[in-house]
């Protein structure tokens, strides 16, 4: 189950033209880097919920069902945003027996999804979790997360502490048993923390999976999104430890015109002529036909027909006719 039905506040303007869901990372739908994931690890269907920008959702959503092995339901939501538990009940009718996994459609991860799914077998059948937690290492990071209060004797979850950016947090993957959403209804909006997650804590039936240092990429603000291209970049060129499905998809996506600096296939080699560092997309109908930005600074841009006239453009983020500039390097 991939969420994919919010309203990505915390991504505008950009979200007021395109789904979260279906913005582009190096020219390719952020969703996809998440089918990408499951299929690599044999999950064979995936539920996505929707609602908002639904046409435009869908239009992306019928491509990929033609470009993807794994098959992949819709869930609609398109006329009451039911939240993220309300989401999960309504989109019941798609599940099989057994367990299943839940997954953010604006987080890039790879995390082994094997070890999570033998571990909450195994909490299951020793303490009877109904709900296994993807966590995080404690790392300093600039962004806040809310604490996940381990108790590592028992492999279980006490409780949820305060937000902080050096404590355990949850990665947003998840595996659950149906029964977890038992009593959540599918046709009324609910929220997974008070819906889901405190009533199994108050039950002890929550445990966790650590993993040490995976990729993970949370992507929900233009910032994240803007620094989430030249992570990839690095990673990309270094090509240690990354996945090769994603390095394969991004290759055949792009290329490279010099260290640091990534353009779309569409994009003729003298658009990023005089650029710096980031990467050149084309967001438009068709081809390019004006000379590039003058890029001067790290700079991420989806362009089209309008904005590829313009010529100078500072560090930042832009799509179509959005931008959203930083001042400091990524």
């Amino acid at each position: 189950m991939i969420m994919a039905a919010g309203l990505g506040t915390r991504l505008q303007p950009f979200t007021s033209i395109e789904p979260k869901p279906t913005l582009p990372l190096m020219g390719i739908p952020m969703v996809q880097y998440v089918l990408d994931y499951l299929t690599h690890f044999g999950v064979r269907d995936a539920i996505l919920n929707y609602h908002h920008l639904p046409d435009v959702f869908l239009d992306q959503m019928a491509m990929m069902k033609k470009q993807n092995r794994i098959r992949i339901h819709l869930s609609d939501e398109s006329k009451l945003l039911l939240g993220s538990a309300g989401g999960i009940a309504n989109a019941k009718p798609y599940f099989k027996k057994g367990p299943f996994l839940l997954l953010n459609a604006d987080v890039l991860q790879w995390l082994n999804l094997e070890k999570l799914f033998d571990n909450h077998q195994k909490l299951k059948k020793e303490k009877g979790v109904l709900i296994t937690l993807a966590v995080l290492s404690p790392g300093k990071r600039r962004e806040k997360y809310r604490e996940i209060v381990l108790n590592p004797s028992q492999k279980t979850v006490k409780g949820l502490g305060e937000h902080s950016n050096y404590r355990p947090y949850y990665s947003g993957v998840a595996v659950m048993e149906e029964e977890a959403i038992a009593s959540v209804r599918g046709n009324q909006p609910s929220e997974f923390v008070p819906m889901i997650l405190e009533p199994a804590l108050r039950a002890g039936k929550v445990g966790y999976y650590l993993e040490e240092n995976p990729i993970w990429m949370d992507i929900g603000s233009p910032e994240l999104w803007w620094k989430a291209h030249f992570d990839l970049i690095k990673m990309v060129e270094g090509r240690k430890s990354f996945p090769d499905i994603w390095q394969r998809r991004i290759e055949k996506q792009n290329y490279c015109l010099q260290e640091g600096l990534w353009v779309d296939q569409h994009i003729p080699e003298s658009w990023g002529a005089h650029a710096g560092s980031g990467y050149l997309g084309w967001a438009g109908h068709s081809k390019p036909s004006s000379p590039g930005p003058n890029c001067k600074a790290e700079l991420v841009l989806y362009a089209d027909e309008k904005t590829s006239r313009q010529t100078e453009f500072n560090c930042g983020i832009g799509f179509k006719d959005k931008w959203v500039g930083f001042s400091k390097n990524p």
